[in-house]
């Protein structure tokens, strides 16, 4: 019976079943999650949390990829250390090359609220000068 309805495919009498491909739109993000996966079967887990962990897809851009990495040092570890194996495996996820740009990931600037001498919540937190007891001496506990 296969091969009757191969055959008859192969012939025009009856129409061959339509494939459905999947369409799933390609995005910075879904592109790195598949580079993740193919550098974690390349990689040993404590090397890729160490230098992937942290890192995401930020923007697919005509024939560019750009990653997001947390730090500078990060990112000239990863230049000089896992750019080949990235790009290798951005051409076997898409079947093409991209050029891959690591971009540091723009950080808050951390404040730091310093409160003055005579602030009541400064007296509230800090003991009493003269509160604190004299440290003993050597000499007095012999």
């Amino acid at each position: 019976m296969e091969r009757l309805l191969c055959s008859c495919y192969a012939r025009g009498c009856r129409p061959a079943p339509q494939r459905q491909e999947s369409l799933i739109e390609l995005t910075a993000a879904s592109l790195w999650d598949e580079v993740c996966e193919r550098l974690r079967g390349a990689l040993n887990d404590t090397t890729f949390q160490t230098w992937f962990a942290e890192s995401e897809g930020l923007e697919l851009d005509g024939d560019t990829f750009a990653i997001r990495v947390p730090n500078d040092f990060t990112r000239e570890w990863i230049e000089g250390h896992f750019l080949g194996l990235i790009a290798a495996a951005v051409k076997d996820s898409i079947g093409g090359e991209r050029h891959v740009r690591l971009l540091v990931a723009e950080s808050e600037p951390a404040t730091l609220t310093v409160a003055a001498a005579g602030d009541p919540a400064v007296a509230a937190v800090a003991p009493d000068a003269g509160a604190m007891a004299p440290r003993p001496d050597s000499a007095t506990l012999s």
